[in-house]
């Protein structure tokens, strides 16, 4: 990034957290919290429930993510002094520290809500689902960048519907499987990838 563009960010800040599409983020938390709610009553879960509500609240928050970068004014700042890189991370870095806290309440009412005989999630319940949201917001970054917010929800829907289907011939799921797991499942180590890679492709894809 020039020296130009550094100097030109910060005056952009104010006007970028203007146009991020904060009504689709809260839409997507409130997908996600509602899902949550479903199981808010006075019968006892089952962990299996609850990873299930969980992973709604993360399809949630990742279909509002997934008009984050939705920019009608992009092609026509393609000659600005600041990259569409540098937008593009700046609207990013406004908007994450929200969409973690969306999730943090999300972990919070998950947290408060009422398990058969007094138990507890598997421990890796938590951190598993929490590496599929980050995994399902980049996928709708890195897509939303190139295809838009439409395009972008859907490939989160289809991404997470493929993730908890069984892979056919073998007896695991790439998701964290809805029941007691006593250690961290290594085919789910595949959601690294688009947590690696839905970054720096959300920066430098080009709207199509």
């Amino acid at each position: 990034m020039s020296l130009e563009a550094l100097r030109a960010a910060p005056a952009l800040t104010r006007p970028t957290a203007r146009v991020v599409p904060w009504p689709q983020l809260g839409l997507g938390f409130l997908i996600g919290v509602g899902a949550l709610l479903l199981g808010w009553h006075d019968e006892p879960l089952s962990p299996e429930t609850v990873i299930l509500l969980l992973r709604a609240g993360a399809i949630g928050l990742a279909l509002g993510a997934a008009f984050l970068l939705d920019d009608p004014t992009e092609a026509s700042l393609l000659g600005a002094p600041v990259p569409l890189a540098a937008r593009r991370a700046l609207r990013i870095g406004l908007a994450l520290p929200a969409v973690a806290a969306m999730w943090l309440v999300i972990l919070y009412f998950a947290g408060k809500l009422q398990l058969f005989d007094g138990g507890e999630l598997p421990p890796v319940a938590v951190p598993g689902v929490t590496l599929e949201a980050a995994a399902l917001v980049a996928l709708a970054l890195a897509v939303g960048a190139r295809h838009g917010g439409r395009i972008a929800s859907i490939a989160v829907l289809v991404v997470a519907a493929v993730g908890a289907a069984p892979v056919e011939g073998l007896q695991i799921t790439l998701m964290v499987p809805a029941g007691p797991v006593p250690e961290w499942p290594p085919e789910h180590n595949i959601w690294w990838v688009p947590v690696a890679l839905g970054a720096p492709a959300a920066l430098l894809l080009r709207r199509r």
